[in-house]
């Protein structure tokens, strides 16, 4: 017969397993279920971020011929008496001349600009056809294409004089190889009319590279790519395929991961499907022009932390067992009220409650087990954490991002109801960013902004300090710290120049500018009220630092 004894203490160390392996379980399935929401968050983030990249040097081509356009038809005049007298009609397109060529030689990634009369016009060649010089960066004339040599269905040579007429309103051209150039490219084209009668029409060429180099460069996690789709359907752009493949060249294979790329675009949880016998997430974001931008990242590398996480608590697991077995054997009777407390702690983590407090100092095999289960508390609560803030930190500079922001900006407003806050907001904006992105590249421009934020985040408080912005920063100021502003700025604006004066790493000067003010009880209905006022001094500090400098660079806002 067995003794009260081993039967105690078989009921005790089985009471340890159960719970024990029931923690590890259910703490690894909440692990699971985090990585999964943020899986979807940082894929998400990461595709917006990108695709709004792209979109915004889309959005500054459109721009700029919409802002040559608008000129051209406030000088139009009178249609007829340019068709009548030619030197007025060459006059005209002298002067659209020099604001497209100042337009193009302000739009990142143009590579040609033109201005063509409609054939109703006039049967002379005339117009503005300027392209990139290759060694100068500047803009130049180039012979215009004769139209009449070619049928219109010659998409390569004329189709981006043909299409915009046709459709009758700014198109954007899919993806063609320009004979006249040499040169693989997209064009955005606006036709002018004046009472419905066709006058000519405006476009800029960028050359495809720059979206290539900007896709093929992208990672997500270790592995993941991007890739491209054209609105017609053609892989433009994907690690596998590094020349594309045409629409109606596309495998099976290749026409499914087109489908589930249409359909990743409509919904907000990423898609998972098989490449190459490979599990891949993919998410995938229309962009303005018609393409669509896919990115994707493997399965086993986004779930590897869960892994981790399971081998540790299984190797605790195992510890805690080869603690338990000795203790209980020594004092089963000493170990009813320690074990009790342990099976609570253990049920609170089964809840997801990892920040448990374990009562139990002793000294002995008790002691042990004990501080075994705050490791492992400690463990699976560091990897919970590390999932969490993939989601909430900017990767190039450390601060926190735009969505850590966003859910400090909501508890923040939700204060200002329920209690009489105090803080104070600074916006932050880098000049000449753009300057230095064009003259010396994004590599430097990226540096350009993590050296700033660190000059930032030597003065402000990292937990209130965020990129909210390509080039643009806030700091938030606790109700303790508001007293100190101008110290802070003061010492801020000293960290500037010392590292100007320094640890400078530029030809030119790093200038940060910046705009604070507290927050007002009396007329601030939100935290917008406060942001708007900070962000309209900083504005007005750009402006001042810039009539310093000279008026150096020329952007009229921001500089990203």
């Amino acid at each position: 017969m067995r003794s009260i004894q081993t039967k105690y203490l078989a009921l005790i160390l089985c009471c340890i397993l159960v719970t024990s392996v029931t923690a590890v379980t259910l703490g690894v399935m909440n692990g699971n279920r985090i990585l999964e929401e943020d899986t979807a968050t940082i894929l998400n983030l990461q595709c917006t971020k990108e695709a709004n990249e792209i979109n915004d040097l889309l959005s500054d081509i459109r721009q700029s011929v919409t802002q040559i356009s608008n000129y051209a038809i406030e000088q139009l005049g009178d249609p007829q008496e340019l068709i009548e007298d030619p030197d007025q009609l060459d006059e005209y397109a002298k002067k659209v001349r020099e604001v497209s060529k100042n337009a193009a030689e302000t739009t990142d990634g143009a590579v040609a600009v033109y201005f063509r009369f409609h054939e109703d016009m006039t049967t002379k060649l005339t117009g503005v056809f300027l392209t990139k010089d290759s060694r100068t960066g500047g803009f130049i004339d180039h012979e215009l294409t004769d139209i009449s040599k070619y049928d219109a269905s010659d998409t390569e040579h004329v189709g981006w004089y043909y299409l915009p007429f046709k459709v009758g309103k700014g198109v954007w051209m899919d993806p063609y190889q320009n004979k006249n150039l040499g040169i693989y490219m997209i064009s955005y084209i606006i036709p002018i009319y004046k009472d419905d009668q066709p006058i000519a029409l405006i476009g800029m060429d960028i050359d495809m590279n720059v979206l290539y180099k900007k896709v093929s460069r992208l990672t997500a996690y270790d592995s993941g790519y991007a890739f491209l789709w054209s609105s017609s359907g053609d892989l433009l752009c994907h690690t596998d395929y590094p020349e594309g493949v045409k629409r109606e060249e596309l495998t099976d294979k290749q026409l499914e991961m087109k489908r589930l790329s249409d359909k990743a675009k409509t919904q907000d949880e990423p898609i998972l499907y098989t490449w190459n016998g490979q599990k891949k997430y993919l998410r995938a974001k229309p962009l303005e022009n018609g393409m669509t931008f896919s990115i994707c990242a493997p399965q086993r590398e986004i779930e590897e932390p869960v892994r981790r996480m399971i081998f540790s608590s299984f190797i605790m697991l195992l510890l805690i067992l080869v603690v338990a077995v000795p203790v209980t054997v020594r004092v089963t009777k000493m170990m009813t009220r320690p074990i009790k407390q342990l099976t609570e702690s253990a049920q609170k983590m089964v809840l997801g409650n990892l920040d448990v407090t374990i009562e139990c100092k002793s000294h002995d095999e008790v002691g042990i087990l004990a501080d075994s289960f705050r490791q492992m508390a400690g463990k699976l609560k560091e990897q919970i954490e590390y999932i969490r803030n993939l989601a909430y930190t900017d990767v190039m500079t450390g601060t926190r991002n735009k969505t850590a922001y966003e859910g400090f900006v909501e508890e923040l407003e939700e204060q200002m109801k329920t209690k009489q806050s105090a803080f104070a907001v600074i916006v932050m904006d880098i000049n000449n960013l753009k300057q230095m992105n064009d003259l010396h590249g994004h590599e430097m421009g990226d540096a350009l902004i993590a050296d700033s934020a660190a000059l930032m985040k030597s003065v402000f408080d990292e937990k209130t300090l965020f990129r909210i912005g390509g080039d643009e920063f806030v700091a938030v100021l606790s109700e303790d710290a508001v007293s100190q502003a101008d110290t802070l700025m003061a010492a801020f604006r000293r960290k500037i120049d010392e590292f100007n004066g320094t640890k400078r790493r530029y030809e030119e000067e790093v200038h940060i500018a910046a705009g604070i003010t507290e927050y007002d009880r009396t007329f601030d209905q939100n935290y917008g009220d406060v942001f708007r006022r900070a962000d309209s001094l900083m504005y007005q500090d750009k402006k001042l630092q810039k009539m310093k400098d000279g008026g150096a660079g020329d952007e009229n806002t921001k500089d990203h």
